[in-house]
């Protein structure tokens, strides 16, 4: 009977192992959305700019696993990412085709803003 406690609960924590990665990533205030290249060593390529990755960088994948940098080189992602305070990029999320096609969440103030400019917009053309 105790090994089949052990089964049950070793079967039921399996399949519950990959639900993490089924969830939302929820990303920190100041992210910023683009197209990453990943080149050689700390260089990358930021909407075609050449830019470097800070030296302690964390590249997170889809799963939200730390891929190595050497599996990265050459390819293209849709990312977001953080800089640090000097304006090295510092923590990068390469994004699902799903997280991809959702909107960059905004703050209460942006999108206060966005929504008096659009009224100021609309109250222009429909005049």
């Amino acid at each position: 009977m105790n090994t089949t406690r052990r089964s049950l609960l070793g079967c039921t924590a399996a399949l519950l192992l990959p639900l993490p990665a089924l969830a939302e990533r929820l990303f920190p205030k100041g992210t910023v959305r683009g197209q990453m290249t990943f080149m050689r060593g700390q260089e990358v390529a930021l909407n075609g700019r050449r830019e470097r990755l800070s030296p302690g960088a964390q590249v997170r994948d889809e799963r939200n696993r730390m891929p190595t940098r050497g599996s990265l080189e050459g390819k293209t992602f849709t990312v977001n990412y953080l800089r640090d305070q000097s304006g090295v990029i510092r923590r990068v999320w390469l994004l699902s085709e799903s997280e991809a096609k959702r909107a960059m969440p905004v703050d209460a103030a942006t999108a206060k803003r966005q929504q008096e400019i659009l009224q100021h917009m609309k109250s222009l053309y429909m005049n």
